[in-house]
């Protein structure tokens, strides 16, 4: 037999280079299905829409009234709306170059919006709330689910599943990682129907119990190990550590994992992935009995006589995960260095300081207040009145005017989040301080009004933390009834 010379992609009778073997396997997508890969770009295109969209905000804030993802307070439940968007864009992608060998990034892409549909169920039922319904997610969710039902594999979209492929180990620690997640999501849910902020006038805490619903899933499926599964495991670990690094970034905003839970997170996106790929010859071992067929032999009836279907070459959607993944991340932590948050020497505005549930309740929209309090501040280092009475539950909208010729805070919490308050002024050794939920800066003359859903009964302060305020007795008490 004569040696054939090594395959460099250069036709020697036409002189010109053959295109790389993706672009093949992309053009024979889109001339095999044409209508399920334009149901796949135009699923991307929506993704990438939203995606623009937010960072069009950051960059410029302000752009057509969306400011939203600027305010600090809603960093968790804006990054975690992000991630959700992540196992169906990366699904989706898979899809462009052989579908077939690609079912389990077909299906990964279905689950967070199945995610974001059991959570408007469950939270219309147990508490008659629907603001998780959002434009945002219903498009890029319908046309999903189109590129689904027109997948290249047709009925034979099932046939990679069998008990044989099930990964034990993976399966396990998918189930270890759902107790703390269904408690995390039923948590949210219950917050969504009985939190009155603006997290839950957006539908934040819905996206929280999705995101937590969207692990499970992407795990579960991984665990199954359908084609194309490696990629749904890389999926499955990389969600539960991005949200460890937000809340290890921004431990004090709702929603955050804090300090505690957001390593436990990280560590077991990283146990997850391990088992992945120190189990993964297991999934092919059923196939072992024949010679593995890959592509280039799968249509040769002589090296493939018995119709063997093509091994997919996972390895190669794995890289492109992990480029994903880097590119994430990097974008995560410019986003902390540059976007105005706990960047080196950069402010940190906390939602509040306060649990926005619970005994000192949380902030709250204007039109929901029951009744306006007016209070003014003085130079005398006063409150006028110096004591405010409320009822347990009840929203109120303070008006506040300073009327003294300098510098006046309005800041309202208990004692935690007045000293948190207080040590953050003390950073900022007199530049610029910016309003927040539970607090207002006001200039002489100004008036500003806060609003606030008080919980149980018992005792807040409303204070003053300009330099030396506070110490000077600037500061009132609120008793709730």
């Amino acid at each position: 037999m004569t040696d054939q010379p090594p395959d460099t992609g250069v036709s020697s009778d036409r002189g010109f280079t053959s295109p790389p073997r993706w672009v093949i396997e992309l053009k024979h997508t889109f001339r095999a299905s044409p209508v399920f890969a334009f149901a796949v770009l135009v699923t991307l295109g929506l993704a990438a829409l939203n995606g623009l969209m937010v960072l069009i905000m950051q960059l410029q804030p302000g752009f057509l009234g969306m400011t939203h993802f600027t305010e600090l307070n809603h960093r968790i439940h804006d990054l975690t709306f992000g991630f959700i968007v992540v196992p169906a864009v990366i699904g989706m992608l898979a899809q462009l170059r052989r579908p077939a060998q690609n079912v389990a990034g077909q299906l990964m892409a279905l689950i967070p919006w199945m995610g974001l549909v059991l959570t408007l169920l469950l939270t219309l039922v147990l508490t008659n709330n629907t603001n998780v319904l959002n434009p945002a997610w219903i498009g890029p969710a319908a046309v999903t689910l189109i590129a689904a039902v027109l997948h290249p594999t047709g009925r034979g979209f099932f046939r990679s599943f069998s008990v044989s492929r099930v990964n034990w180990l993976m399966l396990v620690l998918v189930l270890i990682a759902a107790v703390p997640l269904l408690a995390f999501a039923f948590t949210n849910i219950e917050r969504q129907g009985n939190v009155a902020n603006e997290h839950a006038g957006m539908g934040h805490y819905g996206f929280m119990t999705a995101f937590s619903f969207t692990i499970i899933g992407v795990g579960l499926l991984a665990s199954l190990r359908p084609d194309g599964w490696r990629l749904a495991a890389w999926v499955a670990s990389l969600l539960p550590a991005l949200l460890g690094l937000a809340s290890v970034a921004y431990p004090a905003v709702d929603s955050s994992l804090g300090l505690v839970w957001a390593p436990v997170a990280i560590a077991w996106g990283v146990v997850f992935v391990a088992a992945a790929e120190l189990t993964k010859d297991a999934a092919v071992e059923y196939r072992t009995q024949k010679p593995r067929i890959g592509y280039s032999d799968f249509q040769d009836p002589e090296k493939n006589p018995e119709n063997q279907r093509p091994v997919a070459n996972v390895p190669g959607l794995v890289k492109v995960i992990g480029i994903i993944g880097i590119v994430l991340v990097l974008l995560f932590v410019g986003m902390i260095l540059f976007g105005g948050g706990h960047g080196p020497g950069r402010h940190t505005a906390s939602s509040s300081g306060i649990e926005n549930s619970g005994d000192v309740g949380g902030p709250a929209d204007a039109d929901e207040a029951a009744r306006m309090v007016q209070v003014t501040t003085l130079d005398t280092m006063t409150f006028e009145p110096s004591s405010i009475d409320v009822a347990a539950e009840e929203t109120v909208t303070f008006l506040v005017t300073n009327s003294g010729q300098i510098t006046h805070e309005f800041t309202l919490g208990d004692a935690a989040a007045q000293q948190e308050h207080a040590d953050k002024m003390a950073e900022m050794d007199g530049e610029m301080v910016h309003d927040e939920p539970n607090s207002l800066t006001l200039q002489p003359g100004e008036t500003k009004q806060l609003t606030w859903r008080f919980g149980d009964a018992g005792t807040l302060e409303y204070a003053c933390h300009e330099p030396g305020h506070y110490e000077a007795g600037m500061r009132g008490e609120i008793t709730i009834n």
